[in-house]
């Protein structure tokens, strides 16, 4: 057999089991979605009063690696206090300083030990302003990374597994619920409610996770064609 064809064929094939490797786990990651929830899905309290919420990941079948949870609240009817962490996931970032949303991020202790299940990420205090019923939303967009929601998958290229149609919204009723401008969410949960932010902020945890994960899967490249020439 001539050299030159018997090389390109081990990498042909060394490249085609890496696609289908790849294929399969993308879409395993779909069947297998994950999302974000709020606990409880409903509140109520009198102007002045708060109402807690918790920011809950499911991971559904995946194991995980770390989260972006990028939410979004009518300014003029709720206002965040704190937010205190959970025991889910380590919080990275906490970050509500901008009136109408709230950002946070969380990622596993330890890369080498992903998580499971479902949990509570923080748990964030909300201040009742005005008389409204108010929907509370996970921003989320299918194929976005940069400054919405998602929930990084433990596999090579951090794979974004959230489905954004899953993900929970929270109904809060303030004060007598009748008043101002009731807020609702489109369909699908992936909108919000009350004034968009012009600028969101950059969650940064997935892209972080990225930019260690491509280089990763290079490298596996290289190795596999690596290990056929040195069969030859």
């Amino acid at each position: 057999m001539n050299i030159s064809r018997y090389i390109v064929k081990k990498i042909s094939t060394s490249v085609f089991l890496m696609a289908v490797f790849f294929i399969v786990a993308s879409t395993q990651s779909s069947v297998h979605a994950a999302m974000l929830q709020f606990d409880p899905a409903t509140g109520s309290g009198a102007i002045g009063e708060t109402v807690d919420l918790g920011i809950v990941v499911n991971a559904g079948s995946d194991e995980i690696l770390a989260v972006d949870a990028q939410v979004r609240y009518d300014k003029n009817i709720l206002e965040v206090q704190n937010c205190t962490d959970g025991t889910f996931l380590k919080v990275a970032r906490k970050d509500f300083a901008t009136p109408g949303q709230l950002y946070i991020a969380g990622i596993v202790e330890d890369p080498g030990s992903p998580v499971t299940g479902k949990g509570t990420m923080a748990t964030c205090t909300f201040k009742i302003k005005a008389n409204a019923t108010t929907n509370v939303t996970y921003l989320c967009t299918p194929g976005e990374t940069a400054s919405d929601s998602n929930v990084a998958k433990n596999n090579a290229d951090a794979t974004d597994v959230i489905q954004c149609s899953d993900n929970g919204t929270a109904v809060i009723t303030a004060g007598t619920g009748v008043g101002g401008s009731p807020t609702t969410t489109p369909a699908g949960g992936q909108g919000g409610s009350g004034t968009i932010p012009s600028e969101l902020p950059k969650t940064g945890i997935i892209d972080e996770l990225m930019k260690f994960a491509v280089p990763g899967a290079i490298l596996v490249a290289v190795g596999l064609v690596t290990k056929a020439l040195l069969k030859l």
